[in-house]
């Protein structure tokens, strides 16, 4: 003898914008703010070095549609395009410094981020 059950299930969800905001994950939240601070300090030992004007120079600007970290300076692009310059303390800073240091740093920055996730630093 086959019986039938009916089963009625009611979902009652927050809106998805207010699940992200919960846990600081929405457009230029905590987890993003994280993301940028950390990813500046990774490049920060990467970057040229003179007078430590184009160091001190980057800024996150987390605003949609361009989450972005900006270089600012008459010369940024120059010093980020051009390898073939002398940097001073070469070959670690120079040109594409993000790339590098991604290269170099980005288990340890994903697993860093993990941690921040995991104890609930974008919460609340």
């Amino acid at each position: 003898m086959i019986m039938s059950v009916e089963i009625k299930v009611v979902l009652d969800l927050k809106p998805a914008l207010d699940i992200l905001q919960a846990h600081g994950l929405e457009p230029g939240g905590k987890v993003q703010h994280y993301i940028a601070t950390q990813l500046v300090g990774m490049f920060d030992g990467y970057v040229p070095l003179r007078s430590g004007f184009l160091k001190g120079s980057a800024s996150a600007n987390l605003a949609q549609p361009y989450e972005e970290i900006v270089y600012s300076g008459p010369y940024a692009a120059r010093m980020y395009y051009n390898p073939q310059f002398n940097f001073n303390g070469a070959p670690q800073r120079g040109a594409y410094w993000d790339k590098r240091a991604w290269a170099d740093h980005s288990d340890t920055f994903l697993a860093n981020l993990q941690n921040y996730v995991d104890r609930g630093g974008g919460s609340g």
